[in-house]
């Protein structure tokens, strides 16, 4: 690991320990030399990436304000527009050269973020694995025969493996949740609309239009760094925009936090994935937070969830399996429950257990196996994921250590609709206090 996270990169650059350069080179140099055993970067512009740095070192020599991420070296899910590099959904067809960055890649830009690469993904971001007609699969830095999750599959991994130490990812069905849990990473997928997820694949680069249901968001390895990403990416696609703005956390310590732990019967988790949400909400309690029970049964939620998705994906074709009065329901859904919590937040499982092995075929044909019950892959996984992106609410996704076979596990800790801030101070402050912490998978 060149460095802990971007929090750390960036106080040793402005005490002038490291430069811009220096950094940039370590992680184009480390993807140069070891990127192939996980194929996560699937293309780099070093040019460019050395370039920019060297003008960051510049500004700062300079007494100029390099940015408040000058110089961390970052990826981009290949689905973004990055101008001047390749970007895809996976599939050969869709394949183009954008002139111009993304509005989420131009508000890291503009904050001196120096974008070192593009990552994989699945074909039309559509699995929870990693496999593209383009690139082939990627593999997980912790047991190289497992997924390390989709569709943000090659963020998790390339942040995981500190091949970068952030990057940009998207999250529609467990997108940035699931990888970000199999890989132990930390991740954010953000209240509807605070971040901007134009300039994104497959939808056509240059629509106006925000997508209804999906979000973009950070992988990193702090909340700390969580923190950061989101005062920088948060904000209109088109400046001028009407936005909405994240409220101010409203935690400031553990013994003040009133914590929910939510099951729901729609949602089955391993009984290792229950064990360690159940550690951490004994370790919240014992730190002195009042710790409830949530018990839910949401199926209705999940299955609305899937007319929504259908919705989204439906642009561009006649007509929509969505209706108005779904979409009713689902502010309905998500007014509910920032009344329900009350000023708590959720702690919940981020997916059902940890990485599965890798798998060639469809999502549609693999089955898992949960403590001898099989289970269809694809709404297991994603469960978690449509109760949430449902509520179109924050999910501040959390490393909980490994299970018995040496793979990372993950919870969310969920808030009311523009909560962010809440749920990533959440995670900082069980950071603090040692409940939670990232770890370098072995040999990286």
């Amino acid at each position: 690991m060149i460095v802990p996270d971007a929090t750390t990169a960036l106080r040793m650059l402005g005490a002038g320990d490291i430069s811009a350069v220096d950094l940039v080179s370590a992680h184009l140099d480390l993807i140069e030399r070891r990127g192939g055993e996980l194929n996560a970067v699937v293309a780099v512009d070093r040019d460019r990436a050395l370039a920019e740095a060297a003008a960051v070192d510049e500004a700062r020599a300079s007494g100029r304000d390099p940015g408040v991420l000058g110089g961390v070296p970052m990826t981009v899910k290949d689905s973004f527009a990055v101008a001047g590099m390749p970007a895809s959904d996976g599939r050969r067809s869709s394949l183009s050269t954008p002139s111009e960055d993304a509005p989420a890649v131009r508000r890291l830009r503009a904050a001196g973020a120096i974008v070192v690469g593009k990552t994989n993904l699945p074909d039309e971001l559509g699995d929870h694995q990693t496999r593209s007609e383009l690139y082939g699969v990627t593999r997980n830095p912790w047991d190289p025969t497992r997924t390390p999750g989709g569709s943000s599959g090659g963020s998790a991994a390339a942040v995981a493996a500190g091949l970068s130490v952030a990057d940009l990812g998207s999250d529609l069905a467990g997108s940035i949740r699931v990888p970000s849990a199999w890989s132990g990473t930390f991740g954010h997928v953000p209240s509807h609309g605070l971040i901007s997820k134009r300039g994104h694949l497959p939808r056509p680069l240059g629509s106006r239009l925000e997508p209804p249901l999906s979000m973009s968001g950070p992988l990193a390895r702090s909340a700390d760094d969580l923190a950061l990403l989101l005062e920088v990416l948060s904000g209109p696609g088109t400046p001028g925009e009407g936005a909405p703005t994240p409220a101010r956390h409203a935690v400031t310590s553990l013994r003040d936090a009133r914590v929910l732990v939510w099951t729901d019967a729609a949602a089955p988790t391993t009984r290792e994935q229950s064990d360690a949400v159940a550690r951490l909400a004994a370790g919240v309690s014992d730190a002195g937070a009042r710790v409830e029970e949530l018990r839910t049964e949401s199926s209705d939620v999940v299955e609305l969830f899937g007319r929504l998705v259908a919705g989204e994906l439906s642009y561009g074709t006649a007509g929509s399996p969505a209706s108005w009065t779904d979409v009713e329901r689902q502010l309905e859904l998500s007014e509910q429950w920032t009344h329900r919590l009350g000023g708590a937040l959720v702690i919940a499982p981020a997916t059902f257990g940890s990485a599965p092995p890798l798998d060639d075929g469809p999502q549609s044909g693999r089955r898992y196996d949960l403590d001898g019950v099989s289970m269809p892959a694809g709404p297991v996984t994603s469960a978690w994921s449509a109760l949430v992106n449902t509520l179109r609410v924050p999910s501040t996704i959390v490393p909980l250590g490994l299970d018995s076979a040496g793979l990372p596990l993950g919870a969310q800790i969920v808030g009311p609709r523009l909560g962010d801030r809440s749920t990533i101070e959440l995670a900082r402050l069980l950071t603090e206090a040692g409940l939670i912490a990232f770890a370098a998978p072995p040999g990286w």
